[in-house]
């Protein structure tokens, strides 16, 4: 073990210095393929509210949060939700996503060359537990 060792201190000695250490920048981070990212217009928490659930036969008595996608298209309407962590009733996250698609208006997000195109959106609602 120990002229293990001495050896391979040894091949350490002998070798350059630009060979122990790697001296290549790390690459650059891939450009970006749009110009502008998708926005929200307005606020995406007042798209959903309790009284829309109540009209749809639906009463919010507990406190939960749901994580939702949005597929965007280019003219900036919510084409599709899908739902990513739900903590309702199953009706209550098909409603969820009926509103965000009814709601939901976007600035789409533009390639380099400025044109809309599609793309997807990040959300998440939370509603807290009436008081009593």
């Amino acid at each position: 073990m120990l002229a293990r060792m001495r050896l391979i201190t040894s091949l350490l000695v002998f070798l350059p210095a630009e060979a122990m250490q790697d001296s290549s920048p790390a690459p650059p981070p891939p450009p970006p393929r749009y110009s502008e990212r998708v926005q929200p217009i307005g606020d995406p928490d007042t798209w959903l509210t309790n009284a829309d659930f109540a009209k749809a036969g639906l009463i919010l008595r507990d406190g939960f949060m749901l994580r939702y996608q949005l597929a965007i298209d280019d003219t900036g309407r919510v084409k599709d939700c899908t739902l990513l962590m739900g903590g309702g009733p199953e009706r209550l996250e098909k409603v969820m996503c009926a509103l965000l698609k009814c709601h939901g208006r976007f600035r789409p997000q533009k390639d380099l060359a400025g044109n809309p195109m599609p793309s997807m959106w990040h959300g998440r609602k939370i509603w807290a537990a009436p008081a009593h």
